[in-house]
C-alpha cells in the first residue's frame, strides 16, 4: 500500500470557533462508517466528526469535548482513544494525570461524574492503550520530553479503566 498526502484535515482556526492553534496529538476513532478526531487546541480535547478518514471534518459541539480547567491538577492534552471488542469507546487523557472514561455511544460525550484517574507511578502523558489476549495495556511517556531520562513504559488491567499495574520490566523504551 502507498501513503498519500491528503492535506489538512482540520484547520484552525477555519474549521473551529472555540479555538485558533496550538494543535496537536490527535487520535482517530471510528464507528457507524463515521470517523471522530480528538486532538488537542489551546490545552483543550475537542473532537471532530467525518464520513471519510480525510474530511471534511466538522465540530459537533461547537467548544471543547474537555476544557482547559475541567481537571486542574493536569494540562488537558494528549488524547487517546480505544474501542474495545464489545464496541466500548474509551477516552483518555492528560499530562501531569491520567484521566479515563466511557464515551458515550454519540462519541463526542461522557458522564463528567465518570471519569476516573489511573495515573500509574511516573507516568506524565501521551497515554495509548491496546488490548492482548484479553488484558489492557497502558503505555505512556515518563519525565519530560527535554529530560535525558524521557521514556516510555507501560501497565496492565483486566479493564479498560484500570486499576493498571506497572510491570517491572520498565522502561520499555528509552
Amino acid at each position: 500500500q502507498r501513503w498519500q498526502d491528503e492535506g489538512v484535515i482540520l484547520d484552525l482556526p477555519r474549521d473551529l470557533v472555540w479555538a485558533k492553534g496550538r494543535a496537536w496529538a490527535p487520535a482517530m476513532a471510528t464507528r457507524n462508517g463515521r470517523f471522530y478526531f480528538y486532538y488537542c487546541a489551546e490545552q483543550n480535547i475537542g473532537v471532530a466528526v467525518a464520513d471519510r478518514p480525510t474530511g471534511p471534518f466538522r465540530d459537533p459541539l461547537g467548544r471543547p469535548l474537555v476544557a482547559k480547567g475541567d481537571y486542574p491538577r493536569l494540562q488537558t492534552i494528549d488524547p487517546m482513544v480505544f474501542v474495545d471488542d464489545d464496541g466500548a469507546a474509551f477516552l483518555y487523557f492528560g499530562q501531569g494525570r491520567c484521566m479515563a472514561v466511557r464515551l458515550r455511544d454519540d462519541m463526542i460525550s461522557f458522564d463528567a461524574a465518570a471519569v476516573r484517574d489511573i495515573t500509574p507511578p511516573g507516568y506524565n502523558e501521551g497515554p495509548f492503550v491496546h488490548k492482548r489476549q484479553g488484558r489492557y495495556y497502558l503505555s505512556w511517556s515518563e519525565f519530560d520530553t527535554r529530560d535525558p531520562r524521557y521514556s516510555v513504559a507501560y501497565a496492565t488491567s483486566a479493564s479498560p479503566l484500570g486499576p493498571f499495574t506497572k510491570a517491572a520490566a520498565n522502561p520499555i523504551l528509552r
